[in-house]
């Protein structure tokens, strides 16, 4: 048993030597406080201008403050409103690909802590409950679980919020988001 924690008590030198693993790429190197490496911490760093708060739409100046866009002006979403960590593009987007066809569930926390932030910095506040979108049963049988509870289950314990997840039902197999083009 002595050994044991003797060899467990070294842990953090081995860590300050070794370097710890970036929670995006794996690589072992040097990371901040959110755990990331720092290409990782600035090709994951939130976009907090250049879009609209309505629909989400993104305008090419990233550093404009949030307005709403032209077509939200004309006539407005039927939801109340919107938040996102980033472009879907990059890191991002290799992480959220991961996690819904190669099982990197691994990246929930960390993915489930950004949109926590995001959320807070929109302004969010307490919500009634967090409804992951379901999957069709056959998707679920094909995958094994569905990302978007993970994901919502992340998000409701890191913000403390209520998880529902069987307030909605999916009634009809759809075509998977990758065979949709933006209109839809």
């Amino acid at each position: 048993m002595g050994r044991i924690r003797g060899l467990t008590g070294g842990t953090g030198a081995i860590l300050a030597v070794l370097g710890r693993r970036c929670r995006s790429c794996g690589r072992v190197s040097g990371v901040g406080p959110d755990g990331l490496c720092e290409d990782c911490g600035r090709d994951l760093a939130p976009r907090t201008g250049g879009y609209c708060p309505r629909c989400g739409e993104l305008y090419d100046d990233s550093e404009s403050s949030p307005h709403p866009c032209a077509e939200c002006l004309r006539a407005a979403p039927p939801w109340s409103g919107f938040f996102f960590h980033g472009e879907y593009t990059g890191r991002l987007r290799e992480m959220i690909l991961g996690l819904k066809f190669n099982d990197r569930i691994g990246t929930l926390a960390l993915l489930g802590s950004f949109l926590a932030r995001a959320g807070r910095t929109a302004g969010l506040g307490g919500v009634d409950v967090v409804l992951p979108v379901p999957l069709h049963y056959k998707r679920l049988r094909e995958r094994g679980y569905n990302q978007s509870l993970e994901l919502a289950r992340a998000l409701a314990r890191e913000r403390g919020w209520p998880l529902d997840a069987h307030g909605l039902v999916r009634v009809r197999q759809t075509i998977p988001q990758t065979g949709l083009t933006r209109a839809g």
